[in-house]
């Protein structure tokens, strides 16, 4: 069976209509985010807790409005989650 295919942050909702044209990348890189911040703990990277740094300063910068914090915090999870269903320990790969 195919492990999961992680959502398309542009298809999972669109842009606010007040967002910048930006926005599906700006989720994109939020799930990327994620993704890495599982892949840094699971292999015992010492920039793991960078990870979380780095989207917190994004959310930061561009979570202008409750919404736009939680599409971000949102993203980021499931980045951070689909790694977890398919990557259950370090390897050469994760690396």
């Amino acid at each position: 069976a195919k492990p999961p295919r992680a959502p398309n942050p542009a298809e999972a909702a669109p842009p606010e209509p007040d967002g910048p044209p930006y926005e599906p990348q700006l989720l994109q890189l939020a799930e990327i985010i994620g993704s890495l911040a599982y892949l840094r703990t699971l292999c015992g990277g010492k920039e793991a807790q960078d990870w979380r740094n780095r989207m917190t300063a994004l959310i930061e910068a561009e979570g202008r409005t409750p919404q736009r914090r939680d599409r971000l915090t949102a993203a980021f999870n499931r980045g951070f989650k689909a790694y977890s269903l398919t990557h259950r320990s370090c390897t050469d790969a994760s690396q």
